[in-house]
């Protein structure tokens, strides 16, 4: 019987690598849109410098489930697929003071910002930081963070991320328009309708101007947490190297505390199945590395375990489609494992 733990996956539901022919066969999905990043580097001769290769996998369409991610070589168990950096990202309110504000990772030695309270691991950070912070600061968030605090909420805190990174001009409102959005009753868009309103305010009273947020309205709210709900990643941090993860039969993280949420690009396009192909781990921040869990055949499709594996086919199954809106007909589901 095989260690589902070891698949225990953290979905909960710039300075990125752009590539200009990573999807030459799929045209539907610009080039541009996609957000990776690849450790892997070579040399085309002695005199060229060297540059990332790319990555071995294409985004297609599945015969039943959309897009999904596909092999375009034989991947060798424990390979390095890519990474990804995130679109957007927030940091769970319980640890706040305990992360960088920015990429997630666990603070040793603190160097607070004095004017909202927030640290950042580094002065990199802070700088990138300015894609939302600058404008984050002009308003007073605590009748929003009290909302989502008060009702468990988290990826309402992203929205409001990324509206002040919109509001400052370093991203577009479509930014997320590309991943597959989940599918919200009358009854939840209804409850959403505070968080929207506490937004708008606080950007409002923030004298925020009127054309810099008239992006903001109740469709594009509704629609980004439904895009946000069903391709967010809940970061749980390995902490030290991957390898040595692999050598002590560790590769599960559940006995780590969530740091924060974020989505990304192309980690979005990798379908589910209770016995992956391919894994996504965090090891000191929310950059996400993909790696293969076994070896890969070419052509074959990529997948990775959207919940925690280990439990079994009933409480996956009910987990799939309360939170994900499917059933799952993977072999382990269909052989009642």
């Amino acid at each position: 019987m095989p260690n589902w733990r070891l698949f225990r996956f953290g979905r909960s539901f710039a300075r990125s690598f752009k590539t200009t022919s990573f999807f030459q066969k799929h045209p539907p999905f610009p080039a541009s849109s996609f957000f990776f990043s690849t450790s892997i580097e070579f040399r085309a001769d002695n005199e060229n410098p060297t540059r990332p290769a790319p990555p071995p996998i294409r985004v297609g369409i599945t015969e039943s489930a959309g897009r999904g991610v596909f092999a375009t070589r034989k991947i060798g168990q424990g390979e390095q697929l890519h990474t990804a950096k995130p679109l957007i990202s927030y940091p769970s309110l319980s640890l706040i003071q305990r992360v960088c504000y920015f990429c997630l990772r666990k603070l040793v030695n603190r160097s607070s910002d004095q004017v909202q309270g927030v640290s950042f691991c580094s002065d990199d950070c802070k700088e990138q930081s300015k894609a939302f912070l600058d404008v984050e600061r002009k308003a007073d968030w605590s009748a929003y963070d009290d909302y989502c605090r008060s009702h468990g909420l988290k990826y309402p805190l992203m929205v409001k991320r990324f509206a002040c990174m919109i509001i400052s001009g370093a991203t577009s409102p479509d930014l997320l328009d590309i991943l597959q959005p989940a599918s919200l009753s009358p009854e939840l868009i209804s409850q959403l309708e505070e968080g929207f309103y506490l937004l708008q305010s606080a950007f409002t009273a923030a004298n925020i101007p009127d054309e810099q947020i008239a992006f903001l309205t109740k469709q594009w709210y509704t629609g980004v947490l439904a895009r946000i709900r069903i391709n967010a990643f809940r970061i749980d941090l390995a902490g030290g190297a991957y390898e040595d993860l692999l050598l002590a039969a560790a590769a599960s993280v559940e006995n780590e505390a969530a740091v924060g949420n974020a989505v990304y690009m192309l980690p979005s396009f990798y379908n589910h199945d209770c016995d992956p192909n391919a894994h996504i781990i965090w090891i000191e921040n929310v950059d996400a590395r993909l790696k293969a869990l076994r070896d890969v055949d070419e052509g074959e499709e990529l997948k990775i375990c959207y919940i925690d594996a280990s439990i079994n086919r009933e409480a996956r199954q009910a987990v799939l489609s309360q939170g994900f809106g499917f059933q799952c007909n993977c072999p382990r589901c269909l052989s009642d494992d």
